[in-house]
């Protein structure tokens, strides 16, 4: 019956909170990260679809060190709809177990999704910007330097161009790309000899 059902529920969320509360005893209390997690692992078995227990394992793994079990918490909340600034952060966490694992590859498209969720950050921006460099992308890093100047304006936007244009002449060797980055920078600053 419907009442029987959502008796269940409602114990299943009691026993959920419970857990978490056991959780948070021995993460904080008696130091016991494992059995922290363990905790939460029966709270969302309780409550598979509440997203803050989810990212309270993911939080719980991360403090054992298990990226990679961070990494598939961070997925899973993605696929429940998270957005923004938040899946930006959710992204650099799979980006930083891609890192860990040495899969360059997975580790770029995580950054790029963390950046596409949140255009402003400048840890995901930074950690792009350094595999990019890692890895010997040069393109790579023009695009990232380009993609910065078209979310900017001013003398920003100048000296993001300036840069791209000064890579894209010494390590590209492509005069008409560093040309017309040149062009664009000085047509941006505030005061173009500045960017001469």
């Amino acid at each position: 019956s419907v009442a029987r059902f959502e008796d269940q529920v409602r114990a299943n969320q009691e026993a959920a909170a419970l857990a978490l509360e056991a959780a948070r005893v021995r993460a904080f209390l008696l130091d016991d990260a494992a059995g922290a997690r363990t905790s939460i692992a029966h709270a969302m078995n309780l409550a598979p679809e509440d997203a803050l227990l989810r990212y309270e394992h993911l939080l719980a793994s991360e403090r054992m060190g298990d990226l990679e079990a961070a990494s598939a918490d961070a997925l899973q909340l993605l696929d429940m709809g998270i957005t923004g600034s938040l899946a930006g952060a959710l992204w650099f966490r799979v980006s930083e177990a891609a890192r860990l694992r040495g899969d360059d590859e997975a580790q770029r498209t995580a950054l790029q999704a963390a950046l596409a969720a949140d255009p402003a950050s400048v840890v995901a921006r930074l950690a792009l910007r350094d595999l990019l460099t890692r890895t010997l992308d040069t393109a790579g890093q023009i695009a990232l330097m380009e993609a910065r100047a078209a979310a900017v304006s001013g003398d920003a936007r100048s000296q993001w161009l300036s840069w791209a244009a000064q890579i894209a002449m010494t390590e590209l060797e492509d005069h008409p790309r560093a040309d017309k980055l040149f062009h664009d920078a000085i047509m941006s600053a505030s005061d173009p000899t500045d960017t001469l």
